[in-house]
C-alpha cells in the first residue's frame, strides 16, 4: 500500500508539472527614468537576447553608434543576472556600459498570463583598453525595475 501511494504522489507532480512552463520572456520597466529591459531565454535562432531603452536612444543591440560587445547570464541564490555590456564603436579604450538586471526563477501555470514582479537593475561601466568580466564593474546606478514575465514559444 505504501508503494501505491508513492506511485500516485509522484504522477500528482508530474502532471502537475506538465502542465506548468517556465517563463522565457522578461520585460522590466522604470517609467520614471525612461528605461525599458527586456530579455529571452531562448528566440527564433535558439539563443538568448537582451535589449535595453533608454529615452529615445534604442542602446542595446546596438545601433550605429553602439556595439554589443557581450551578454552573459549567471546563476545565483536570488535568480539569473543577465549583463549586457555595450562599447563604443572604433574607440579602442572606450570602457564598456553595463545593463545588470535579476530575474528570478518564474514557473508559469496554464491559467496564467503573466507574471508581475520587482527586480533591481544594477548599470555601470567596466573595462577600456583591457576587456574585463561583466562581473567587473564600477556600479554608477541602481534602480527598481517592474517587471512583467511570460512564457512564449519561439
Amino acid at each position: 500500500m505504501k508503494f501505491f501511494k508513492v506511485i500516485v504522489a509522484l504522477s500528482a507532480v508530474f502532471s502537475t508539472n506538465a502542465m506548468a512552463a517556465e517563463a522565457n520572456l522578461f520585460v522590466c520597466v522604470n517609467k520614471a527614468k525612461k528605461i525599458e529591459i527586456a530579455y529571452t531565454t531562448s528566440s527564433l535562432d535558439g539563443k538568448p537576447t537582451f535589449s535595453v531603452t533608454r529615452g529615445e536612444d534604442n542602446l542595446y543591440p546596438g545601433s550605429l553608434e553602439m556595439n554589443r560587445v557581450a551578454m552573459e547570464a549567471q546563476q545565483t541564490f536570488m535568480g539569473k543576472v543577465v549583463s549586457g555590456a555595450v562599447n563604443r564603436k572604433h574607440i579602442a579604450d572606450a570602457p564598456d556600459r553595463i545593463y545588470s538586471v535579476v530575474i528570478p526563477h518564474i514557473i508559469m501555470n496554464e491559467e496564467t498570463d503573466a507574471v508581475k514582479f520587482k527586480t533591481v537593475g544594477i548599470f555601470g561601466y567596466s573595462g577600456g583598453f583591457r576587456r574585463t568580466p561583466l562581473a567587473v564593474q564600477v556600479i554608477t546606478e541602481t534602480m527598481t525595475l517592474n517587471c512583467t514575465a511570460q512564457a512564449v514559444n519561439f
